[in-house]
């Protein structure tokens, strides 16, 4: 079994919006800064929960995207095992729950907010 290894730095941690998002080693604080731009935007979050929403599915996102990479790291370790793999495979399962799940509460939100009727104050 693999043991962690002392030469890699630690996750650099960054507060980005409402989310804490850790970057590892080869992230670019930038690109991430413009994916969660570009997601923020195509989700169209209103309010603050819409927004803790969207800001979970932004980093769960950032996450999945990192998995083949993480993949590859682990296939080249000389010391990695099927275990290894395993584990990924089971955390990428389980990020991905999370992200559909979060997403679809948006959605919820979202079409509860554009379906609620408008008071006027004046009538005609």
């Amino acid at each position: 079994m693999s043991t962690i290894d002392e030469t890699i730095p630690p996750p650099r941690i960054r507060t980005i919006g409402s989310s804490v998002t850790a970057l590892i080693d080869g992230e670019d604080h930038d690109e991430f800064l413009d994916f969660r731009e570009r997601m923020l935007r195509a989700l169209d979050p209103s309010g603050p929960q819409e927004t803790a929403l969207a800001e979970i599915v932004v980093a769960g996102g950032w996450r999945l995207g990192r998995i083949p990479v993480l993949e590859a790291r682990i296939l080249t370790a000389s010391d990695s095992t099927v275990a290894d793999l395993s584990q990924l495979s089971l955390y990428e399962l389980r990020l991905t729950r999370v992200v559909n799940q979060e997403r679809a509460a948006l959605s919820q939100l979202q079409a509860a907010r554009r379906t609620r009727p408008v008071v006027q104050f004046f009538q005609r």
